[in-house]
């Protein structure tokens, strides 16, 4: 609860049968929609976890008068790991004007993607909003570092409406959940305009 009493609205509900947590994720939903629907992307699902830390744990003996001799388990440092929130997976043919892979021999100014066992090319995603809630985006971006340097995954930061003004707005974003046209501060343009660019 909140320190003015008033409960945290729940933000969470699900959309093309995937969960989302947050308007920010439902709103990259929306953007994700129109690229299947285009032929971009070829599925999307939530993320999957990853360790980080192993924690720390200290064992030692204590001596009982009736027992005799317990070995006693002391939690110093809890394991941590993350979990991005989407997994994308692209069509190796209609990419490159959202994805920039490692091997590219160019200047990267695109979501970072990854090849799989089998071929596939595929995105980890992230979503948060312009304003930084608590500061969270840098506990994000310490988490990144770990998921690249444990991992090679690299998790890319999308947010919204920012990538909406860099690449193309989804028009279910162009208004409210209650149906009023939302106030936007950049230039809307649509995937066609994109991708024509």
């Amino acid at each position: 609860m909140s320190t003015t009493g008033r409960k945290k609205k729940d933000l969470s509900g699900e959309y093309l049968g995937i969960l989302y947590e947050s308007d920010e994720e439902k709103h990259f939903l929306f953007w994700v929609e129109l690229l299947m629907l285009s032929g971009h992307i070829l599925r999307v699902e939530r993320g999957n976890t990853f360790s980080l830390t192993e924690g720390l744990v200290n064992e030692y003996s204590i001596e009982m008068p009736r027992k005799g001799t317990i070995i006693k388990r002391q939690q110093l440092l809890r394991p941590s790991v993350y979990t991005p929130d989407y997994k994308i997976y692209w069509n190796p043919k209609r990419h490159r004007k959202f994805v920039w892979t490692l091997d590219y021999d160019s200047k990267c100014d695109k979501l970072i993607g990854h090849t799989d066992v089998d071929g596939n090319l595929y995105t980890l995603i992230e979503c948060k909003s312009d304003f930084d809630r608590n500061n969270m985006t840098r506990l994000f971006i310490s988490n990144q570092k770990f998921t690249w340097t444990m991992h090679d995954q690299y998790v890319n930061l999308c947010k919204i409406p920012e990538l909406f003004a860099k690449t193309f707005t989804p028009p279910k974003y162009l208004y409210t959940s209650t149906g009023k046209p939302r106030k936007i501060n950049f230039e809307v343009r649509t995937l066609k305009q994109y991708l024509t660019s």
